[in-house]
């Protein structure tokens, strides 16, 4: 189970916020992906605690983030958008 976003019109904007490993000096890969698909490339690397993704269609969501030695990772977490009619 995750958050429910309900948003006026797509696209929209959903900002994925994580903390910060003890060394603040690592890179992390932000995966997400649609519920019917697989978890694919990252969809951004940075060494930001913070990622702004557009979202253009209604529909369940799954995110983690890794960082790029592999050392460090997030359970997956979900979250469903939906537009008001």
């Amino acid at each position: 189970m995750g958050a429910t976003l309900i948003v006026g019109e797509m696209p929209t904007d959903v900002v994925i916020l994580w903390d910060q490993v003890p060394d603040g000096s690592r890179e992390y890969r932000v995966i997400m992906w649609k519920d019917d698909a697989e978890p694919n490339t990252p969809i951004a690397v940075t060494s930001s605690e913070r990622h702004i993704v557009s979202v253009k269609a209604e529909g369940r969501y799954y995110v983690k983030i890794e960082s790029t030695d592999g050392s460090h990772r997030t359970e997956t977490y979900s979250f469903s958008v939906v537009t008001l009619q």
